[in-house]
């Protein structure tokens, strides 16, 4: 007996001692939980170093507790207490999610079970669970079983709903819990998120009656009223009330410790300096901001704040360009990321370069004045500026046409210098002939006309003392000084190539003179077709969209109406005026659509007006409809009607001149660009494409063929064979090869000069001509002579 009851007391302290030391790991675990909540978050939202490793302390006692008895008392607030420090510590959110599953299904009777469906809901949306989420807690508010926490849930659900800006959904909810549930601990909480709902929503005016009543209430903690007054701050600096709210910031930042509230009150504080006109200790304020919270909320909208600044107000590009697109790299969820980089983008467009002529490249100096304009537009939110930049495309037409002026001016003062000195030229030219022709006249006589002993003569002669010529007195310095200076005399012949340099000059100048006419008259007909047009629809949109320039707007309306009504642009703008969708799509266009669709019902009733409609079209100005067209008709010659030459017509144009790849690979499918690619022998027969046959160079060896007998040489013509050689011909050089006559006489048969005659010599070489003409061809071979010849002979 004594011996049972010492064993029953060893057991009770046993027991004792386990429980002792159970509830002393429970309460360091939920020590160290509350020492690692009390520590809060950072401006990321994200729990500190020091709150990470206490979070895991926490998670570590109490798997100890549920190790040592996971059926024990304390077995469901460890697993509670083990997944709220899982959720919280922001690195293991599907652990968080299985632990809090297993509270729900391991202990449903526990007291911890309603809000562990509430964390779960939290970390469900977390992982992107989104629908999850919501039929978590959808299930649960339709439970009466968690009657009493269907406020906390309505709460959750209120605060899902502003962070997808559902506000009035989130404003239902919330109306639910201050009439339904006034009592509850959710109510105040309730009155809070109102409020905030509206500032959300931009409704400062509301946001500022709901926090004032907010703050006046009783039982709200030091955290909750410091929010309150960060949101009224907001409201009244919304409101123009900047000094309010620089007071305001300045008492939160003495009075507020959590990092997530001093940089909201901080990025206020720099707005309220900026807006009162202290400017610099503004944009200390933003750099202190961007510095002290980075990538967060704040830091962003910093950034955001400060590129504007830069670039409305200083027009600092450049700088405002930088920090506009560090906006997305701090905060990229958010929505001013996108718009940061948007606005970016847009003042960057808003740089034109110099080096953008219109009169080199007038589609890029378009594409830039065009962009510039949208960018001024949207979403740099300068409709003034956007309407200048289309008002300056509209005047480089003026400026096209003062060039025109100009260089049609230019070009006729050009062609009439061309032409004078066209006519001075060839009159001089006529005279230095002439000269010419006249002087060698003089030299032909004086030659004929010298003797040869007179010469001698002249020879033997003493040449005359020229000495006292050279020894001639100089002039005087003041007979120097009175001469003038007389301009070295230009000879014909060198004013003559002056005036053929100066030809060719002029020549070149003026070709590139209309090749610039030409130019500037293609763009002005460009201008009057689709540029004037577009510019005048973008200022009508402009001034539509601004309710004060009713009658500008009316104006442009009614110029674009009297001078272009056929433009696409005038039928766009209508459409406006009328309230519908603007359509830009050209009439002109449209109609020939229309009737080339209906052209091809023709076929197979009326193949004639097929083919006459199509034919029109091959000569349309919309290339996409004109290479239809081509494509129809080498359709058509290739399988309707079968015709090689008028297939290979259309469809070589498609392969080699239409610029549509779409096209070209259905012609490849039955045409090469050679050959037609048909397995049908008959269809291959009729579309075939002979090729010429190839030319055999003569004496080349061909298999299969015997080479054909030489044939002896006949002679040209009877009359060459029989008639007799004249009599002053000299026998023929039986050397040299005579079997082709050259009409051009040798330098042999030229006739010599007579010494006493004045006679030209072209009788002579006509003469030697004939004599040449009339010679007979010799044989190859000389020991085979002509038997004419032979009777002919002496």
């Amino acid at each position: 007996m004594k011996l049972i009851v010492r064993t029953c007391l060893i057991a009770l302290l046993a027991l004792s001692l386990l429980s002792c030391g159970l509830n002393n790991t429970m309460y360091n675990a939920r020590k160290y939980f509350k020492t690692a909540q009390d520590r809060g978050v950072n401006a990321q939202g994200r729990p500190s170093a020091q709150a990470v490793n206490e979070y895991t302390k926490t998670i570590q006692k109490c798997g100890i507790i549920l190790t040592e008895d996971s059926k024990g008392p304390k077995a469901d607030e460890a697993v509670y207490l083990m997944a709220r420090a899982l959720y919280y510590k922001k690195n293991a959110a599907f652990q968080a999610k299985d632990a809090f599953e297993s509270l729900i299904k391991g202990y449903p009777d526990s007291k911890y079970v309603p809000d562990a469906h509430l964390y779960l809901a939290r970390v469900l949306r977390e992982v992107n669970q989104i629908e999850a989420s919501e039929a978590v807690l959808e299930q649960f508010v339709r439970d009466n079983t968690y009657l009493k926490h269907h406020a906390k849930a309505l709460l959750l659900l209120t605060e899902f709903e502003i962070e997808d800006k559902d506000y009035d959904r989130a404003q239902y909810w919330l109306r639910r819990i201050i009439t339904d549930y006034k009592d509850s601990k959710e109510y105040k909480e309730a009155s809070f998120l109102y409020g905030k709902n509206y500032s959300e929503q931009g409704e400062y005016e509301l946001s500022l009656q709901e926090f004032n009543k907010f703050i006046k209430s009783r039982g709200i903690t030091k955290e909750k009223k410091l929010e309150a007054q960060y949101y009224i701050a907001l409201a009244r600096f919304e409101l123009g009330d900047h000094e309010y709210a620089l007071k305001a910031t300045k008492s939160l930042m003495r009075n507020e410790w959590r990092a997530e509230m001093l940089s909201k009150a901080k990025l206020l504080s720099a707005r309220a300096l900026m807006a009162s006109g202290k400017l610099d200790a503004g944009l200390k304020a933003y750099e202190e901001t961007t510095k002290s919270y980075p990538r967060t909320e704040q830091s962003a909208r910093a950034y955001y704040n400060w590129g504007n600044y830069l670039y409305y107000e200083t027009e600092d590009r450049d700088t405002a360009i930088q920090y506009l697109n560090r906006v997305r790299v701090e905060a990229p969820t958010l929505d001013i990321a996108t718009e940061g980089q948007r606005k970016a983008a847009a003042i960057g467009h808003t740089k034109i370069s110099s080096n953008i002529d219109p009169d080199r490249n007038l589609q890029e100096y378009l594409n830039a004045h065009y962009q510039r304009a949208e960018s001024f537009f949207s979403p740099l939110a300068l409709p003034d500026s956007s309407l200048a930049v289309y008002r300056a495309v509209i005047a480089q037409k003026d400026s096209f046409v003062v060039q025109l002026d100009t260089l049609s001016v230019n070009a006729l003062i050009m062609q009439a210098e061309i032409d004078s000195i066209s006519v001075i030229a060839a009159e001089l030219d006529s005279l230095l002939m002439a000269l010419a022709q006249e002087e060698s006249e003089n030299d032909q006589e004086i030659s004929d006309t010298e003797d040869p002993e007179t010469e001698l003569i002249a020879d033997d002669e003493e040449p005359e003392d020229i000495t006292a010529d050279e020894e001639a007195e100089e002039p005087s310095d003041e007979e120097a000084l009175d001469e003038p200076d007389e301009e070295p005399e230009i000879s014909d012949t060198e004013r003559l190539a002056q005036l053929n340099t100066r030809l060719t000059q002029l020549r070149d100048e003026l070709d590139l003179t209309n090749i610039k006419i030409q130019n500037i008259e293609t763009s002005l007909e460009r201008y009057d077709r689709e540029i004037l047009p577009f510019c005048y629809y973008s200022i009508y949109h402009l001034f539509y969209q601004d309710e004060t320039k009713e009658e500008e707007a009316e104006q442009v309306f009614d110029h674009l109406q009297e001078f272009y009504p056929r433009n696409l642009y005038s039928i766009a703008a209508d459409a406006i005026k009328a309230g519908n969708p603007p359509s830009l799509v050209d009439p002109d266009y449209e109609d020939a659509r229309n009737l080339f669709d209906r052209a091809l019902d023709y076929y197979p009733s009326q193949p004639d007006s097929l083919i006459a409609v199509m034919q029109d079209f091959t000569e349309s100005n919309y290339q996409d409809l004109k290479n239809r067209a081509y494509y129809r008709l080498g359709w058509y010659y290739t399988f309707d009607e079968p015709d090689s030459a008028q297939a290979f017509i259309h469809l070589d144009y498609i392969l080699e001149e239409a610029d549509n790849p779409e096209l070209s690979t259905e012609v490849r499918k039955f045409y090469n660009g050679k050959k037609f690619l048909y397995r049908d022998e008959e269809a291959l027969d009729s579309l075939y494409r002979f090729e010429p046959l190839p030319i055999i160079p003569a004496g080349t060896e061909v298999p299969g063929r015997e080479p054909l007998e030489e044939e002896e040489e006949e002679p040209d013509s009877d009359e060459e064979s029989d008639a007799p050689p004249p009599e002053d011909e000299e026998d023929p050089d039986p050397k040299q090869d005579t079997t082709a006559t050259d009409d051009t006489p040798s330098d042999e048969d030229e006739p010599k000069d007579a010494d006493e005659t004045d006679a030209p010599a072209s009788d002579d070489t006509s003469t030697d001509d004939n004599e040449a003409d009339s010679a007979e061809p010799q044989p190859d071979n000389p020991d085979l002579e002509d038997s004419s010849t032979d009777e002919m002979e002496p």
